[in-house]
């Protein structure tokens, strides 16, 4: 199946740009890679780009032009009344798409060829209305029947343009996808000093990371049984991979295209959330802000007045509880003290409050496994751990998300909505 981004489109898509979305991700082959253009930058525009084998390039506008409409145009040309021409919205907003913002990028948008396409009419209707219409050249009128199977490949196969370059490639996700433009200021390449020769300086995400950012913009009925329920999307990567670049990009494209929902960013690294909050706010400076929080403040935020707070434990207090209840508990056991800590951290992390849910806890991912026997003596352990902090009224941060989840689940603090 071809590559589509998103793979989803978005609720407000009328039906028949989601019929042409499911048609073009059906193409069996996987050279093509469809772009579905999100409307949240000023200006018109084709509805998909489609690119084959990385080069050749296509731009489709999608009229939803119906057989009763297409009748009421046959009938204004019989009565000579001024009806306008058949898609000329369409042809204006493919023709305006190319018009140059600067003469280099005019050229390249002007050498794509453009579709305009009919899902609503077959093919004897469209060759009525194109005697009537005043079609520019470069465009061609496609069908009902030539969107699907070997027709649709047969088409598109004859129409793609010319060969481009990468570094024409890169200008028209630029200008067609410019959500995932990346500043200069956002990256840490060092100035290449010798090397005079001309060269693009553009950076862009690249389509891993355009597919993360893109994947549920709008949650399903399923969807939004999975949030409820505390499912999560994860997005793995060693440090520098980009995953702090997909957060903010994609809190800066929900906003921009749900400008009333409320978004909370949460981290678990402060200087980290000023970061995100800057650059947040360096591509989105026109738009409402979104909240981002360390997830401790925000659970603090969370805390009952009446409930009095206990600064948690620092790290070195912590490792000499973790030490004591080891020798106590673990020591004839092949479970180290680091052990003992990061399980300690994954029991609260999960919200395990008993040894069943323990026991049957999925540890998929975990860097080291456990038999019954040994989940029995590590839970016990845990608990000598949690009796030790609990005899000096003290606690860790692992404890006040657990906290704030209890007080939640007895009615005692209500959680902000969040979109």
């Amino acid at each position: 199946m071809a590559q589509i981004l998103p793979e989803s489109p978005l609720a407000t898509t009328s039906p028949e740009v989601v019929r042409v979305h499911r048609l073009l991700k059906q193409l069996p082959d996987e050279d093509y890679v469809v772009w579905h253009r999100l409307y949240i930058h000023a200006g018109p525009g084709p509805d998909f780009w489609v690119l084959y084998q990385g080069r050749r390039s296509l731009f489709i506008k999608v009229c939803a032009l119906s057989p009763a409409g297409a009748r009421r145009f046959g009938l204004a040309d019989l009565f000579g009344s001024e009806a306008g021409r058949p898609a000329d919205a369409e042809h204006a907003a493919l023709l305006a798409f190319a018009r140059p913002r600067t003469k280099q990028t005019g050229r390249l948008l002007g050498q794509i060829p453009g579709w305009i396409v009919f899902p609503n009419l077959p093919r004897a209707d469209l060759r009525t209305l194109e005697r009537l219409a005043n079609i520019p050249p470069g465009m061609t009128w496609v069908a009902r029947e030539e969107l699907s199977g070997a027709p649709l490949q047969a088409k598109l196969g004859a129409s793609l343009g010319a060969p481009l370059s990468p570094e024409q490639v890169s200008r028209l996700r630029e200008v067609f996808t410019p959500e995932v433009v990346i500043p200069a200021t956002f990256t840490v390449r060092k100035p290449i000093v010798r090397n005079t020769a001309a060269q693009s300086t553009l950076q862009l995400m690249d389509y891993d990371q355009e597919r993360v950012l893109k994947s549920d913009l709008e949650l399903t009925a399923e969807g939004r049984a999975t949030a409820t329920d505390f499912g999560l999307r994860l997005v793995n990567g060693v440090a520098g991979s980009g995953k702090s670049l997909i957060v903010v990009y994609r809190a800066m494209l929900l906003r921009r295209l749900y400008p009333d929902k409320q978004i909370l960013g949460l981290t678990h690294n402060r200087p980290l959330t000023h970061d995100l909050q800057a650059r947040f706010q360096a591509l989105s400076p026109d738009t409402r802000p979104v909240r981002w929080k360390n997830f401790n403040q925000w659970c603090r935020m969370l805390w009952p007045k009446k409930q009095a707070w206990r600064d948690p434990v620092g790290h070195s207090t912590r490792e000499q509880t973790v030490v004591r209840v080891w020798q106590e508990r673990l020591a004839d056991t092949a479970i180290s003290e680091r052990m003992l800590l990061e399980e300690i951290d994954w029991i609260k992390d999960r919200l395990i409050f008993s040894m069943g849910d323990y026991a049957a806890a999925d540890r998929v991912g975990r860097r080291f496994a456990l038999n019954e026997a040994q989940r029995t003596r590590v839970y016990e352990a845990f608990r000598a751990y949690q009796a030790e902090l609990k005899s000096k009224d003290q606690v860790d941060w692992g404890d006040v998300p657990r906290m704030v989840w209890r007080w939640v689940q007895e009615g005692r603090i209500r959680l902000p909505q969040y979109d």
